[in-house]
């Protein structure tokens, strides 16, 4: 398991050159994978590239570097919330953006959980299970039946959960054995843990979307190969749904915006408010691909924000290369 740096870099590469792609790390999580398919789908050579591991989702969206890989949505557990809070924080809350990365390419990574815990443990003696709550929720079905009893303690990466069991100073509420779910490769040279069981997830075809976004300028962008595009929208208010037309929608994800909330000190004597206005939402919608979004009529409208389009890389595409 590497430390700070995913690629190694050398001293012939000038560091202008050299581009930068934030995941959640550590090394050997499922968006280090992802990381390392799209800069092969964009055709950066690993030493012309960084991998940056951020601790947490929301770190990714905040830092710096010129990608950004964040997982957008699960076949089994669905949207990741930190993620579409983080794509809809230009419209939502008290602090929003003007300035923020854009959305050029997405991906279905095969996603397969293993229980691993510290050597010599039993799967009967185990008492809590840590994960990313993505893969808690991929592997219910599975801790209903074999660990109905044992806690189910969210952490901010599947890899650093597994790291995380060598760390005997971390405190638990839950005496006893513990174990972690994540991808065996991430343990695969870590000696002291091994794996209990592979294949926690609920279906075996069980895929987690990546999305890629940039800081980049257009021009600087490599366009990779893509399969049928989506482009992004971030709305605050439902009625803008009707900008685009039914059979154009692929997704509405949708979360809460307590910023904007009605109180009941705001209302006039005897009205109430609406529950639009008393519980406000924000919407990150996915429709069919818009040629120039930026000059069409909805990237131009109040609370309605153009988030960037995809260039998709299948899995089989990326391997292909």
């Amino acid at each position: 398991m590497s430390g700070s740096n995913g690629a190694e870099g050398s001293s012939a590469t000038s560091s202008s050159s050299r581009k930068k792609m934030a995941y959640l790390g550590p090394a050997g999580t499922y968006g280090h994978q992802a990381a390392k398919q799209f800069a092969s789908g964009l055709g950066i050579q690993q030493i012309d590239l960084d991998l940056v591991p951020c601790p947490t989702i929301l770190d990714i969206y905040r830092n710096e570097a010129d990608y950004l890989v964040m997982p957008l949505q699960n076949i089994i557990h669905g949207g990741v919330t930190d993620t579409i809070d983080s794509l809809l924080s230009p419209i939502a809350g008290p602090s929003r953006q003007s300035a923020y990365p854009r959305i050029i390419a997405d991906l279905d990574l095969p996603i397969k959980h293993s229980l691993v815990a510290r050597r010599g443990t039993r799967m009967e003696d185990i008492r809590w299970v840590r994960s990313h709550e993505q893969a808690i929720g991929q592997s219910s079905a599975f801790l209903d039946q074999h660990l109905p009893t044992a806690k189910r303690i969210p952490w901010p990466s599947t890899a650093g959960a597994a790291m995380s069991l060598l760390d005997e100073t971390l405190d638990t509420d839950v005496e006893g054995a513990g174990a972690a779910i994540c991808s065996a490769s991430a343990v695969a040279d870590q000696s002291e843990l091994e794996v209990l069981y592979e294949g926690t997830q609920a279906i075996n075809d069980n895929f987690t979307r990546f999305v890629l976004l940039t800081r980049l300028p257009p021009g600087d962008i490599p366009i990779p190969r893509s399969r049928p595009p989506s482009s992004f929208y971030a709305l605050t208010h439902p009625s803008l749904l009707a900008q685009f037309p039914s059979a154009s929608l692929r997704a509405i994800h949708t979360r809460p915006d307590p910023s904007r909330a009605i109180s009941s000190s705001d209302t006039t004597s005897g009205d109430s408010a609406s529950p639009v206005e008393r519980y406000p939402s924000v919407y990150l919608v996915e429709v069919e691909h818009t040629p120039n979004p930026d000059s069409g009529r909805a990237a131009d409208m109040e609370g309605l924000v153009y988030l960037g389009s995809t260039r998709g890389l299948s899995s089989a595409e990326v391997s292909a290369r």
